[in-house]
């Protein structure tokens, strides 16, 4: 949405848009520990880059309009970078940088466009902690004198209002009501708005830039609409000229939200765990029991599971940190089992099926898990394949996100559902019942199914023939039929 209304004005942007006063970006760096590297996310036309580059080591500056990026300056230290809307992970891996690498995420004037919770997500990703910095500001309406201060406000707030974009109010607001989910940063006792001051001497040509710049002059245009039509103009230019001066200084009221990403609540979590084990307490504490903080929010936060992934093990700090898992409910140990020892299915399953597809241009695999329950963490161990693309849906996903999320109406050829001969050695067998939901479940409930004497069983089972790996042979049923017509 945001790139197809500003992919056809970068040049007005890039004309007309402020840079940012030095102290703005300077207060930033006084609280950032680190300036190897910063992520411009939304960067436009390279402003607020430029300045982040005599600052940081490196910058990478985003943005998903390459309309915008051709009008950005070439600068040593800055990767410019076409990002699509809704990066994966691994999109973000490639593209901008590795988890926890990034000192600050900086977005400027832009931050309402966002999809909050996946950019969110991507940010606690990428970050540093505990003390990586997300800094985002807007700036309101620009001042130049009461006269063209007053044709200003009547065409944004009545003139173009109807072709306003939903996150308009947010600006309105000074970014008071926008979801920050992140703490202040140190020596500060709230995340913001701070203010500043963004000034820039423009004549009228480079502020009628400007206006032209803005989304809604663009969506209204695009309806067949000129809010500068030319009485407009010439009531800004008598404006204008009031004064007799050509060039004036434009002031632009900025409002910053800055905080940081802090320490993972389950990395938190569990160094208390690891110096003084309490599962019983600690499950009430995950989940909201009695024995809870008051303050302490439920473990929820998605984030967290990468974090863990990188979380340093040693002596029995798996199995404490399992233990601690199973009181959270998360289930990324099961589904990293389930990668590890689920298996594969013969070629003859899909040469008969696809003996009876007509054509063969677009499957959807329901249920695909690892590369088999649509569990975002089961993706995580999921492939990397040039023509698949993975997709975490909700349980029950509604015919409009459908739409949105698999594929229009009408256009696939196959649907499979997967619920096998594979070589198994007996970890791995073990590792495959672990992967049970029936096993998590009893887990849950303080029932091992594998207890020590059941282990002693399988191992003297197992070797009974001498050989370490095993053929093991999985019974499956295919259900398969054709749409038909709709009556």
């Amino acid at each position: 949405m945001a790139a197809d209304l500003f992919k056809k004005q970068g040049e007005e942007y890039w004309k007309g848009r402020p840079s940012y006063p030095e102290e703005l970006f300077r207060f930033i760096a006084s609280n950032t520990p680190s300036h190897d590297l910063a992520w411009d996310v939304g960067t436009g036309s390279g402003q607020a880059a430029a300045s982040l580059a005599q600052i940081y080591k490196n910058v990478i500056a985003t943005d998903t309009s390459q309309g915008q990026l051709d009008f950005a300056p070439k600068i040593p230290n800055v990767r410019f970078q076409c990002t699509p809307p809704d990066m994966s992970l691994s999109e973000l891996s490639n593209m901008v940088s590795e988890q926890g690498s990034v000192d600050l995420v900086m977005v400027a004037q832009a931050m309402h466009w966002f999809d909050l919770p996946t950019f969110y997500k991507q940010v606690n990703w990428v970050l540093k902690r505990p003390h990586g910095i997300i800094a985002a500001w807007c700036y309101t309406l620009p001042e130049v004198s009461d006269l063209v201060d007053s044709i200003f406000k009547r065409i944004y707030y009545v003139d173009s209002r109807a072709y306003w974009s939903p996150g308009r109010n947010l600006i309105v607001d000074q970014y008071r009501s926008i979801d920050f989910p992140f703490e202040p940063v140190d020596g500060a006792d709230h995340t913001g708005p701070f203010e500043f001051k963004t000034e820039r001497v423009m004549d009228l040509e480079e502020y009628l830039a400007y206006t032209i710049s803005g989304s809604a002059y663009q969506t209204a245009r695009d309806k067949g609409v000129e809010l500068l039509s030319d009485d407009v103009i010439e009531e800004f230019k008598e404006a204008w000229n009031e004064d007799g001066n050509d060039k004036k200084v434009v002031k632009f009221p900025t409002y910053l939200r800055m905080g940081k990403v802090g320490e993972s609540k389950i990395v938190r979590y569990l160094n208390i765990a690891i110096e003084d084990f309490d599962s019983e307490g600690l499950e009430s504490r995950f989940e909201g029991g009695s024995e809870a903080s008051d303050t302490e929010e439920p473990l929820v936060l998605e984030e967290d599971v990468y974090q863990l992934l990188s979380y340093p093990r040693s002596g029995d700090r798996p199995e404490r940190m399992a233990a601690i898992l199973a009181g959270c409910g998360l289930k990324i140990w099961q589904a990293k089992n389930y990668a590890e020892s689920r298996p594969s299915y013969p070629e003859q399953l899909f040469e008969f099926i696809a003996s009876e597809t007509p054509n063969h241009d677009f499957v959807w695999d329901a249920g695909t898990g690892s590369g088999q329950a649509a569990k975002s963490e089961q993706l995580d161990y999921a492939p990397k394949l040039p023509n698949v693309r993975y997709q975490c849906t909700p349980p029950n996903i509604p015919m409009s996100e459908l739409e949105s999320s698999v594929a229009p109406s009408g256009t696939v050829d196959l649907v499979t559902i997967a619920a096998a001969l594979h070589w198994f050695d007996l970890p791995t067998f073990l590792t495959f019942i672990r992967s049970w939901s029936a096993y998590q479940t009893a887990k849950e409930k303080g029932v091992e199914l594998l207890r020590d004497d059941v282990v002693e069983s399988f191992k003297r089972a197992w070797s009974e023939d001498g050989g370490d790996r095993k053929v093991v042979k999985s019974a499956f049923y295919l259900r398969i039929g054709k749409v038909g017509n709709l009556e």
